[in-house]
């Protein structure tokens, strides 16, 4: 009886503790610390009830997802939560609040767990190793790697990655930036032509290449599912261009016209921020290929052309059905 209140005295002094901590949330998102979440709210709502550490009822669980389109396959750390036949994750709580079923889940993303744990272990571990996970040592270390390169100032330009208030809302230095501009006073949508750049990795002879003019042919057909696939400075977990080189004897950088929705807000103290309108992000749907995607580091959603789309993997690569025309000097290789 005594053990059980310690442990219980533990788990409630240590359900509060995610509030303060930042360094180890950027792995894929915001996927462990909701699943961390998802645990805390079991808990709560279970305490007392049979089914409190009944695995098949509920389970966090850690491991691998994987964009099974890619050659080789490439495997992320990730973490979600499993109830019953449903699972539930940070990538689509927002079009899919009530789970998604596990079978398409597995299927869409070829998830491998590695580690699963009831809510109340969930918790501990959040205290014991500090962090909300992963609490293997391997899954960290590829974490590690991952963060390491997202620290990188040298890594290709993209919109940087330092607007968290909404990530962190009841950490102090954002409790305090909230409280100083005070309430919304206005917002106004905002939408204006955005263009970023592509990357493609390509093994194929450029000169057996359909030619319009001076300009190369690149054709879908004979892709995978039809489509082109493109890297971009979206993706999070490599080097972009990096990826594009190890796919290809070259590589074409393509720019993209895209269009860019956000909301500009307005505070009371006169301060202004972008967010990513709410009715584009419920519209987004990450089990489809989507012309959509809403970004938490930039604020905003970015809409590709008829015939683009961000990829519903992990990953979120951009394919097109179209043909690509792209000049010589679109080209980095060593045959030109």
């Amino acid at each position: 009886m005594l053990r059980r209140t310690i442990l219980f005295g533990l788990i409630m002094q240590f359900k509060s503790w995610l509030k303060n901590e930042s360094d180890r949330v950027l792995a894929m998102g915001m996927c462990f610390p909701f699943a961390y979440e998802k645990a805390k709210e079991w808990f709560d709502a279970h305490i007392k009830h049979p089914d409190l550490n009944n695995k098949d009822k509920f389970k966090v669980v850690h491991g691998t997802i994987t964009d099974k389109w890619e050659k080789p396959p490439k495997p992320v750390v990730h973490g979600w939560v499993e109830m019953g036949d449903m699972v539930f994750d940070d990538q689509t709580k927002h079009t899919k609040p009530d789970g998604v079923p596990k079978e398409l889940y597995y299927d869409h993303y070829q998830p491998e767990p590695k580690k699963e744990f009831t809510a109340m272990e969930a918790i501990i571990n959040c205290a014991k190793y500090g962090g909300t996970g992963p609490w293997d040592d391997d899954l960290y270390a590829k974490l590690q790697q991952r963060d390491a390169w997202l620290k990188n100032e040298n890594r290709p330009a993209r919109l940087q990655d330092d607007l968290f208030d909404d990530m962190f809302p009841d950490r102090p230095d954002v409790k305090a930036k909230i409280k100083k501009r005070g309430s919304v006073v206005k917002s106004q949508r905002k939408t204006e032509p955005y263009t970023f750049d592509l990357y493609h990795g390509s093994k194929a002879d450029l000169n057996s290449l359909e030619k319009e003019g001076n300009n190369f042919i690149l054709s879908p057909e004979k892709s995978e599912q039809g489509l082109l696939w493109f890297t971009h400075i979206f993706i999070n977990a490599f080097d972009p261009i990096e990826y594009a080189k190890a796919h290809g004897d070259w590589v074409l950088t393509y720019p993209l016209e895209a269009t860019k929705h956000y909301d500009e807000v307005e505070y009371e103290d006169g301060s202004i921020e972008s967010k990513a309108p709410e009715e584009i992000i419920e519209k987004t749907e990450p089990t489809e290929n989507n012309r959509f995607s809403c970004n938490n580091l930039s604020n905003a959603c970015i809409e590709l052309p008829e015939g683009w789309y961000w990829s519903y993997k992990v990953q979120k690569f951009i394919g097109t059905t179209n043909t690509v025309s792209f000049s010589p000097d679109m080209v980095s290789n060593n045959h030109l």
